[in-house]
């Protein structure tokens, strides 16, 4: 019932409408309207008005062993007068970046002063010219800024290569660039001596190349934040090799005879040292002091003496040798 008293309501409401748009009141309230709108217009756009916009800005000229306490602005507010037509035109407007050259600026009492008033013609440039700034926010900027201290420090790795098995370095680890550069107080600039890489998690299989991430100190700046690491794989062998056993620190008037004379050593080695790694390689060492203190004994452990870096899983047979003492 009530929805039908509604609809019967909205009809009659629509007829009364419908009526007074063809009569003729209708027409002298739309040219009326019409009119206003025009003379609204009208006095809109040649009147003098006001708008704030925000310009961003690019410093450029800042040495990087400055340090700036506070926060440069990054965006310059400014309030602009114009006429109404021109000042539409602004907003939507997109203003080129304002480019401040700081060059000149650190050569007094480690204090950096900008005066923004002096951007007034880059901002101009970018105006109708009839459009006047009015307002510059903010209007001056002042920061202590020091001076940072530089210092060359080598970059190692943190962690030990995880290989495939059967797989070995057959060289050093190449790091690029091997030293980079620290910028910071002197007091923490002092206190580092190396820097350490991120660690390596992947296993190798053969040589690959990676970008490695630098660990960064807290309060020093690095001049890159990562270097190159070359990690060297090849796979690797067994080889076998006899060496005499050799007797040291023993008095000249002592002979010492060891059974056996000889040795072998076992080792693991990448294919591509396996020719240049021969028994010359290695020396069986029996060291006297060894055996005097442990005289008890008749046998005596030998020590192993090696001068190649790329030999692993280094075993002696055998590793302890009975001995005779003959004065």
């Amino acid at each position: 019932m009530k929805s039908q008293r509604f609809l019967y309501y909205i009809k009659r409401q629509g007829k009364k409408v419908a009526t007074f748009l063809k009569s003729q009141d209708a027409v002298t309230f739309l040219f009326f309207l019409v009119l206003s709108f025009l003379l609204w217009y009208i006095y809109s756009i040649g009147t003098q008005r006001e708008i704030s916009r925000r310009i961003p800005i690019a410093y450029i000229g800042i040495p990087d062993n400055v340090k700036i306490e506070k926060e440069l602005p990054q965006k310059l507010k400014f309030i602009i007068k114009d006429k109404g037509k021109t000042i539409w035109s602004y907003q939507k407007s997109q203003f080129d970046t304002l480019k401040i050259d700081l060059t000149d600026s650190f050569n007094k009492n480690n204090t950096l002063e900008i005066k923004f008033e002096d951007q007034f013609n880059k901002i101009l440039s970018q105006l109708s010219p009839t459009t006047q700034i009015i307002e510059l926010n903010p209007n001056y900027f002042s920061s202590k800024y020091i001076f940072l201290y530089s210092k060359s420090v080598p970059v190692v790795t943190s962690n030990v290569i995880k290989l495939a098995p059967q797989h070995v370095m057959y060289d050093t680890i190449a790091i690029s660039p091997k030293f980079v550069t620290l910028l910071g107080t002197k007091e923490s600039v002092d206190t580092i001596s190396y820097l350490y890489l991120e660690p390596i998690t992947e296993i190798f299989d053969k040589t690959k190349t990676l970008t490695v991430n630098i660990q960064k100190p807290q309060g020093v700046n690095i001049n890159r934040p990562s270097v190159n690491v070359t990690i060297p794989i090849e796979m690797c062998t067994e080889k076998e090799v006899k060496v005499p056993v050799i007797v040291e620190n023993a008095p000249k008037n002592i002979n010492i005879r060891t059974f056996p004379s000889e040795i072998k050593i076992k080792f693991s080695v990448g294919l591509s040292h396996y020719n240049s790694v021969t028994e010359s390689n290695f020396r069986a060492i029996l060291d006297y002091n060894d055996i005097l203190n442990n005289l008890d004994k008749s046998t005596t452990t030998l020590q192993l003496d090696y001068t190649s870096g790329y030999i692993f899983n280094i075993q002696l047979i055998p590793s302890e040798v009975e001995y005779i003492i003959e004065s």
